[in-house]
């Protein structure tokens, strides 16, 4: 996943040169839990930028991450020069910016790029919100773009003093939000393309607004993680607007002035934090060159820039040919040029040389299912490769837990393995979310169901997959049908075995809760017929009755009854012929 670059005019960028990485170049790694640090730079600038990426991750932790959940360590790889920086990145779209910090993701995780020399503060500022959307989508709130960008900027001007991280300041730059405030309906369906996002006119509203809405959704009184939560899926179910107003508990015209009100009672949160203790547990070491250069080239080839890519991995090969980074990283090359025999013989190389990247494991296994694929083999043969594939994805997903890339090949895998086993649909349940992959994962999901006939599973999937604004209208229709049609049909099924039984009580009772879900207030046609089934039921089990009881006036009426509302009736025929006989028995005899 490439995360966007956001061209943001307002920021200090640093001065461009020319340079590279000095003959006698020193390379030294930090780990934590929360990062991994690759520098050139002196121990010092690493442990300095560390402290300050620390206070970030706990802060954001304190405010999002709930029990059991767990963010993965973001990989770092931080320059001592600008200039060596800016060789192995992208050019800055717009004319008055520079690129002073980039992310990615690689192997399921940020990847985080920048110099100690520019402007650091603005870095981090530009780090922090990267890092703030890829959290919040790895965490699987599936907050909209004004949510998730808001959010960055809250966090964005984190700052760490006196023991404390403090989150909420106010970006300097940012215009008056009352003063310069968008129109509040046409805010919520504000996109990255649309010219207030980004661009020379943009002028930073919408961020400045987004700014001011989300910090009083994570800041006012109570759980963020819980009100966040409630938002985005409030959004999703009835627009931003209408979920903003719903979870916040506002009437369109009172937001903007509870906004403000917000600002007058709350402006920051600190949140304690133990700089010494942090510090003492840092432990740095020194590293071969080849684990900077590796992750150099891979920022270059992130980046787009093949040339400087390729110079810095001859320099790791020829210092550590062997070694799992740069094995890993020439595979990757080879697999993007589209030089599969040898990306893959490099993979496994890699593999063999203690490799622990999930990007290598997933390329095997990618290669392994497009292998049984594409093979003529018995339906065992194929059983076994699609076990090997598994245990692929499976280890890629033990190294990484919760990639997504790993449980859409996952998902992938089961939907056309020869064989569908119940356990899978919990496994790949462990990978659905609410984030842009959701979708995909749950249609994966809706046909390994189909496969095993797990028909309420299904019904789920698909008026979830019905209501996602973001399918095409075709998906849309084709989820909306299933949902509709599926859910009719069930409870038509639900009401005949009620009938079967003569419990008809119980099945206009179902029946009545039936038609108060979504698809009752969509479809009442469908429900309609579903009563009058019950109704013709009920009334020719009592024309069996009086035709048992001899009851021949009361059969008589009664079947008339029944051929005039339900003329249609499988039991038309033989209501017929019981009304003839309640004739025969009701036509008085002649005397003589």
């Amino acid at each position: 996943m490439q995360f966007p670059r956001f061209c943001i005019g307002w920021l200090a960028f640093v001065a461009v040169a020319t340079g590279a990485f000095s003959a006698e170049e020193q390379w030294r790694r930090l780990a934590t839990e929360d990062f991994i640090i690759v520098s050139n730079a002196s121990e010092k600038d690493v442990a300095e930028f560390a402290v300050g990426y620390a206070g970030f991750r706990q802060a954001f932790r304190s405010f999002f991450v709930g029990p059991g959940q767990q963010l993965p360590a973001t990989t770092i790889l931080l320059f001592r020069k600008a200039s060596e920086y800016e060789a192995r990145v992208a050019v800055a779209t717009c004319a008055e910016s520079r690129t002073i910090c980039s992310s990615a993701e690689y192997d399921g995780h940020p990847f985080l790029s920048l110099a100690v020399d520019g402007d650091r503060k603005e870095a981090l500022r530009t780090a922090f919100e990267f890092d703030t959307f890829w959290g919040l989508g790895r965490l699987g709130y599936g907050a909209p773009l004004w949510a998730s960008q808001g959010a960055g900027g809250v966090f964005s001007t984190l700052e760490i003093k006196n023991g404390y991280c403090t989150v909420g300041i106010r970006p300097g730059p940012f215009p008056s939000f009352r003063k310069e405030e968008l129109h509040w309906p046409h805010f919520f369906e504000i996109t990255t393309a649309s010219p207030e996002y980004a661009g020379p006119y943009a002028q930073g509203r919408f961020h400045s607004q987004a700014w001011a809405l989300m910090h009083w959704v994570l800041l006012e009184e109570g759980s963020a993680s819980e009100r966040l939560s409630a938002l985005c899926r409030a959004a999703r179910e009835n627009g931003g607007m209408q979920g903003v107003l719903l979870t916040m508990k506002v009437s369109e015209n009172e937001l903007t002035d509870a906004i403000v009100r917000h600002f007058k009672a709350v402006s920051t949160r600190r949140i304690p934090f133990d700089e010494p203790r942090l510090r003492a547990g840092f432990k740095m070491e020194t590293v071969s060159a080849a684990q900077g250069r590796a992750l150099a080239a891979r920022l270059a080839y992130l980046s787009g820039k093949l040339n400087e890519g390729d110079k810095d991995l001859e320099i790791a090969k020829g210092i550590a040919p062997n070694s799992p980074e740069v094995l890993e990283v020439q595979a990757l090359r080879e697999l993007k040029a589209g030089t599969n025999d040898a990306g893959l013989d490099l993979c496994r190389r890699a593999v063999a040389a203690g490799s622990r990247s999930p990007d290598i494991h997933l390329a095997l296994a990618e290669a392994r299912l497009s292998d049984t694929l594409s093979a003529s083999a018995t339906v065992a043969t194929r059983e076994r490769q699609m076990d090997e594939v598994l245990a692929e994805i499976r280890k890629t997903l033990e190294l990484e837990p919760g990639y997504t890339r790993a449980y859409l090949l996952l998902g992938r895998a089961f939907c056309i393995a020869p064989t569908a086993h119940p356990e899978w649909v919990a496994e790949l349940s462990k990978g659905i979310t609410e984030d842009s992959a959701a979708a995909i994962l749950r249609e994966q999901r809706l046909i390994l169901c189909q496969r095993l006939k797990m028909e309420e599973q299904v019904l789920q999937d698909a008026e979830y997959l019905a209501m996602r604004p973001d399918l095409s209208v075709m998906a849309h229709r084709k989820y909306e049908e299933l949902w509709l049609r599926g859910t009719i049909e069930r409870d038509l099924f639900k009401v005949d075995s009620l009938v079967q039984e003569g419990r008809f009580a119980d099945a206009r009772s179902y029946l009545e809760t039936a038609k108060t879900s979504r698809v009752g207030k969509r479809v009442p046609a469908g429900y309609a017929r579903i009563a009058l089934f019950i109704a013709e039921q009920e009334d020719w089990v009592g024309l069996s009755a009086l035709r048992r009881a001899e009851r021949w006036d009361d059969l008589d009426r009664a079947a008339r009854e029944f051929l005039e509302t339900f003329p249609k009736s499988k039991h038309a025929a033989e209501v017929q012929a019981l009304q003839k006989e309640a004739e025969a028995h009701t036509v008085p005899s002649s005397g003589t």
